[in-house]
């Protein structure tokens, strides 16, 4: 019982001492918290449902966080992805037939490394 109320205690105090900031927008949650804390503020977490968000932030964080939200660009990835393939099929088809030149037989090996090392990201 005494456990339950310390747990209680702890929580109610640590909402008490967070300020909240909510915004409606798409966004990605871990690379808006890495740039909020890169231009200074502190974040303790952000959670989103959909595109209504919150920012948690401890009560002496004063600063508005607006410019930097307005500015967060979601990355599509797969847009990226599809980009690059696209750019690279010519080439690979030159690369199967033997007219591939060598600058562009670089060119398709840097694309293929771009390509592979973002698979992960």
């Amino acid at each position: 019982m005494k456990l339950l109320l310390g747990v209680i205690l702890f929580l109610s105090a640590t909402v008490a001492s967070a300020r909240e900031y909510t915004f409606s927008k798409k966004i990605e949650a871990g690379r808006l918290q890495s740039e909020l804390r890169s231009a200074g503020f502190q974040v303790d977490y952000i959670t989103c449902l959909g595109e209504k968000c919150r920012i948690i932030m401890p009560d002496k964080e004063k600063k508005n966080p607006k410019a930097i939200i307005d500015a967060h660009k979601i990355i599509d990835r797969r847009a990226q992805f599809e980009a690059r393939l696209a750019k690279a099929r010519p080439l690979a088809k030159k690369m199967i037939d033997g007219t591939i030149s060598p600058q562009e037989k670089d060119e398709l090996l840097k694309m293929l490394a771009i390509i592979i090392l973002r698979m992960d990201e």
